[in-house]
C-alpha cells in the first residue's frame, strides 16, 4: 500500500493540495490503495472517505503524532485494514449526529507504545456505529475505542484486551453496546470491555476471561450497568466477569455461565441471574448444571433465591 500523510498544520481532508505521496502522488486524495498518516497535523475528516488505513503512527516519511477529526455529522469512514493511534489519539468524534465506521476486514488497535490515549474517542452526545474487531494496546491507559461523554456506540464485533489495556472502554454516562464476543487480554485490568462510570454496557456475545487474573472480559467498575445476554466463562487463569471493590451498580447476566477449574467465571456482587436458559456452574457443593427453571442458592446459607431477582454481595460463581 502506498503512503498518503497530510502537509499542513491543519485544514481539511478534502483539500487535496494538502496531501503528499498516496497512490496517485502528490496534491491527490487518498484513495482505497492507501495507508493514511496524519504526519503530526490536525486532519478533519468533512467528507466521507474509503482508505485502507488510518493512523497517527509514523511511516517511512510521516512523523507520529497529530489527529483525524470529525465534526460533522452523517460521515462514513470505510477503513478496509486497521485504525492505529500512535503518540496521539486517531479519530476524535465532535459531532453530535452519527457517523460509521467500517470495512472490509477492519480491526482497531490501541497504541503499542503511547499512553492515556485512546485510538477512536466520541467525546459527545453523538452516535457512532462501528464494524470492526477491537483490540487493546500493549501500554497502560491505551483504549482502542472509548465512548467518553454521554454518546453512543454500536459494534459490530469482538473486542480483545490487549498487552497493556482494555480494548473498550465505556467511562461516560451513555451506552456501548457490543453485538460480539468481548475477551480478557494479557495483563492487569486489560479488558475487553471496560463500564468505568454511570453509563450502561451489552454484549450479546460470549464473554470470557483472559491470560491474567484479573484480565476480565468486562468489567464493572462503579455504578453502571452490564448487561451480558450470552454464555459467560472463565479461562483457566481469569474470571470472565469482575467488579471494583467499591462496585454498586448492576450486572445482569442471562446466559450459561462455566467455570473453568478452581477459576469462577464472575467476581462481583450485585448480580441479577436471569435463568432463561440452561445453566452450568461448577461452585463447590451444588450439581454441575440446572435445567429450565432453577433457583440460585444464597452464598451464605439461607434459602434459595429465585430467579430473576437481584443477588446483592454474594461474593463469587
Amino acid at each position: 500500500m502506498a503512503e498518503s500523510y497530510y502537509n499542513a498544520a491543519s485544514g481539511n481532508w478534502s483539500t487535496a493540495a494538502n496531501w503528499k505521496g498516496g497512490t496517485n502522488g502528490d496534491g491527490t486524495l487518498p484513495t482505497s490503495a492507501d495507508d493514511v498518516y496524519a504526519n503530526g497535523k490536525a486532519v478533519t475528516i468533512d467528507q466521507d472517505i474509503t482508505v485502507n488505513s488510518l493512523r497517527t503512527t509514523a511511516g517511512t516519511t510521516a512523523v507520529a503524532g497529530g489527529s483525524f477529526t470529525v465534526s460533522s455529522t452523517g460521515r462514513t469512514l470505510t477503513v478496509n485494514s486497521t485504525i492505529i493511534s500512535g503518540s496521539s489519539t486517531c479519530v476524535s468524534v465532535t459531532t453530535t449526529g452519527t457517523l460509521t465506521i467500517n470495512g472490509s476486514s477492519l480491526t482497531i488497535n490501541g497504541s503499542a507504545a503511547s499512553t492515556s490515549i485512546n485510538t477512536v474517542n466520541n467525546t459527545t452526545s453523538g452516535t457512532i456505529n462501528v464494524t470492526a474487531n477491537i483490540v487493546g494496546g500493549g501500554a497502560t491507559g491505551v483504549v482502542a475505542l472509548r465512548n467518553s461523554a454521554n454518546g453512543t456506540i454500536n459494534l459490530t464485533g469482538n473486542t480483545t484486551g490487549g498487552s497493556g489495556q482494555s480494548a473498550g472502554c465505556n467511562n461516560g454516562t451513555g451506552t456501548f453496546t457490543i453485538s460480539g464476543n468481548a475477551t480478557g487480554g494479557g495483563s492487569s485490568s486489560a479488558y475487553g470491555i471496560n463500564n468505568s462510570s454511570t453509563g450502561t454496557v451489552t454484549i450479546s456475545g460470549t464473554v470470557t476471561g483472559g491470560t491474567v487474573v484479573t484480565a476480565y472480559g468486562a468489567f464493572n467498575n462503579t455504578t453502571g450497568s452490564l448487561l451480558l445476554d450470552g454464555p459467560v466463562s472463565a479461562s483457566s487463569t481469569a474470571p470472565a466477569v469482575g467488579s471494583s471493590t467499591t462496585h454498586t451498580g448492576f450486572v445482569r447476566v442471562a446466559g450459561p455461565i462455566t467455570n473453568s477449574g478452581g477459576v469462577n467465571a464472575i467476581t462481583c456482587t450485585r448480580v441479577c441471574l436471569v435463568a432463561e436458559c440452561d445453566w452450568t456452574i461448577a461452585k463447590a457443593g451444588t450439581p454441575p448444571a440446572y435445567n429450565g427453571t432453577v433457583t440460585i442458592g444464597n452464598k451464605s446459607g439461607g434459602g434459595p433465591v429465585a430467579k430473576q431477582t437481584i443477588i446483592t454481595n454474594i461474593g463469587t460463581y
